[in-house]
């Protein structure tokens, strides 16, 4: 068992895996070795990569692919160069700018991305393939579940808190004893819980509007024998009778609504009033601290969204939630009994994030 689990957390109960290099798509360096220029070409990479890793949620090496296509497809780097340019002078130059600007887009480009562009074509077919090739009730693959969960910005980021553990104590406290749970927007999260967590779990409706992502949920139920979780395709625009017609379940004992009610506030205001009507005795409602993309806290932003639509539903705060990415509430609807959870959630961090996998 790694060192940070508690003892008293058995070890079949133990997501055992993020990689030690997350999956993702790496670009080639598309800057050839030796050559007229080579050492230039290889001091602008240098240059852009270390500044874009300082700026933005990306590993230098992801970066360094990106950046080295940018410098080689430039025509008029490429002429400085050929003309004997230093590093320098090119670096004061219009054409440098333009370049930075370019190689910036590019990175922010791929991080707006919820899955790597990867995910999209060969490897998503890949994953999906390993997960429908189990038999029902296979042993629980760590690296197969890592990949996936890997690719993925909302879990990746989850993940790699320092007190993920903290995090599923609290989802494993809070949904006990439910017959019903429902995960609002859920992406590829509900493959963070081990079948374990879903033996001790009623059932488990994962709704989320994209189909990759729940086609994943799906073949991750079957290939692992987990009759409790099943995953719908389900836009929120359609309502919560939609989601009952495919489920059966008019009211939740516990919902999940994590990192949704800031987005939705900002791309589909319209769908607040949605949410406000989430059919659930209680609720974990949550948003993000840092931006998907940048170094740099949205946590002003995000927790003015949150708290706006709270005050403004039918539900009321129970107890507050806090995690090194993520923070947020319990609530329950007005005039509802106090629900018994466990005190104010708080992750305290000291140092990296460890590499070992939350208690789920």
């Amino acid at each position: 068992m790694p060192d940070n689990v508690p003892d008293d957390v058995p070890d079949d109960d133990v997501w055992h895996g993020l990689p030690d290099d997350v999956p993702g798509h790496v670009p080639p360096d598309d800057i050839p070795d030796g050559g007229p220029g080579h050492a230039v070409r290889r001091g602008l990479v240098d240059v852009l990569v270390a500044e874009v890793a300082r700026d933005y949620k990306i590993e230098p090496q992801k970066a360094r692919g990106m950046i080295s296509a940018c410098v080689a497809g430039d025509a008029r780097i490429g002429a400085m160069i050929q003309g004997g340019c230093a590093l320098a002078d090119i670096r004061r130059t219009a054409a440098y700018r333009a370049l930075r600007k370019e190689a910036r887009r590019r990175v922010y480009a791929s991080l707006r991305r919820y899955r790597d562009a990867a995910e999209d074509g060969e490897r998503y077919q890949k994953a999906l393939e390993a997960l429908e090739a189990l038999a029902g009730g296979a042993r629980y693959d760590p690296n197969l579940i890592g990949s996936i969960l890997g690719s993925h910005v909302s879990t990746r980021e989850r993940l790699r808190d320092a007190d993920a553990g903290a995090f599923c104590r609290l989802l494993r406290e809070f949904t006990a004893g439910a017959a019903h749970v429902l995960d609002v927007g859920c992406g590829v999260h509900p493959l963070m819980l081990t079948p374990d967590f879903y033996a001790r779990t009623g059932r488990y409706v994962a709704a989320d509007r994209d189909p990759q992502s729940i086609a994943l949920v799906n073949a991750y139920a079957q290939g692992y024998h987990i009759p409790q979780l099943t995953g719908i395709v389900w836009e929120m625009g359609n309502g919560w009778q939609a989601l009952e017609a495919r489920t059966g379940i008019p009211v939740y004992d516990a919902a999940l609504v994590m990192k949704v009610v800031p987005v939705v506030a900002r791309q589909a205001p319209a769908l607040l009033d949605v949410l406000a009507e989430l059919p659930a005795r209680k609720a974990l409602f949550t948003a993000c601290r840092e931006s998907m993309t940048k170094r740099v806290s949205i946590q002003r932003r995000e927790r003015a969204a949150l708290d706006a639509f709270i005050s403004s539903s039918p539900f009321i705060k129970s107890a507050p939630v806090e995690t090194e990415s993520e923070f947020g509430w319990i609530v329950a609807p007005r005039g509802s009994p106090g629900i018994p959870l466990p005190g104010h959630i708080h992750g305290h961090i000291h140092g990296p994030p460890p590499r070992t996998p939350p208690e789920c």
